[in-house]
């Protein structure tokens, strides 16, 4: 049953992504918007600076920092669900493996446009929040079936 702790933190972790999501941008618009306080009254504001653009570099952001470390917690609770009687090179195989699934993530992510990536949610979840959901939901799967 411990197995299955680490694959269940990450998903209750993931469902509140929305609501952690929002106290960002809530923060970053705040500071923003208080810093447009001493621009001229009148003055065009560049669509760079408007509130849909800088939200969705914040998603695109918040969830690029996120890739490294979610892979790669995954691939170190799988590898320490592995039943103790199996081969110890499985383990480290399972690691090496994972050095460039997050090299390939990471690069697939950083080369999409932050507007395009943070238009492709479902039901207000980014894609990487709910790809995270369903790999830790199949670890969990997998360890009930291999144990």
């Amino acid at each position: 049953m411990d197995d299955y702790i680490p694959f269940g933190a990450a998903i209750v972790l993931l469902a509140f992504s929305p609501l952690l999501e929002r106290r960002a941008k809530k923060a970053i618009m705040e500071s923003i918007r208080q810093s447009d306080q001493q621009t001229a009254a009148g003055a065009v504001v560049p669509v760079h600076r408007t509130d849909s653009f800088i939200e969705g570099y914040v998603s695109f952001a918040i969830d690029a920092v996120q890739i490294v470390p979610a892979i790669l917690l995954t691939a170190i609770g799988l590898t320490l669900a592995v039943p103790h009687d199996w081969a110890p090179a499985i383990g480290a195989v399972a690691l090496l493996a994972t050095v460039p699934v997050i090299v390939g993530v990471e690069a697939y992510v950083l080369g999409l446009d932050p507007q395009l990536y943070n238009s492709k949610r479902l039901a207000g979840y980014s894609l990487f929040a709910v790809i995270s959901a369903a790999v830790n939901a199949l670890c969990i799967v997998s360890i009930a079936i291999l144990t």
